[in-house]
């Protein structure tokens, strides 16, 4: 893993953190402070501290269980190596019948071409 991978990872991981705290809402705390001059120094003369509570964003929720996933259905990301490994295999399958049955289709359809074409 070298760094520039280590650090996405951080990165993704603080949003995600983000925006489960969004998604779930939170609390947090408003200070305000005021500072008079005594001569050439400044000193505290009120802190006043107040605690809001952010309510949860639906819009932020959608995207987290969108992102994440749910318990009946999950997501790339909510997936373990082993599972990840398992859905590429069965994705590649699925996109290997898909090719194989274009190629099949555009031969047989040349050949039924050829066909009318030879009866004309």
């Amino acid at each position: 893993m070298n760094i520039s991978e280590e650090v996405s990872g951080n990165m993704i991981k603080k949003v995600l953190k983000a925006l489960e705290k969004k998604a779930t809402g939170f609390e947090c705390k408003e200070v305000t402070e005021e500072y008079s001059t005594d001569g050439q120094n400044e000193v505290l003369t009120k802190r006043k501290v107040v605690k809001h509570y952010i309510p949860a964003d639906i819009s932020a929720a959608k995207l987290l269980l969108e992102i994440c996933g749910t318990k009946d259905e999950k997501t790339f990301f909510g997936m373990s190596d082993e599972e990840l490994d398992n859905e590429a295999i069965r994705l590649f399958k699925e996109y290997q019948a898909l090719t194989d049955k274009n190629i099949y289709l555009n031969i047989k359809g040349e050949q039924e071409f050829a066909n009318i074409e030879n009866n004309n």
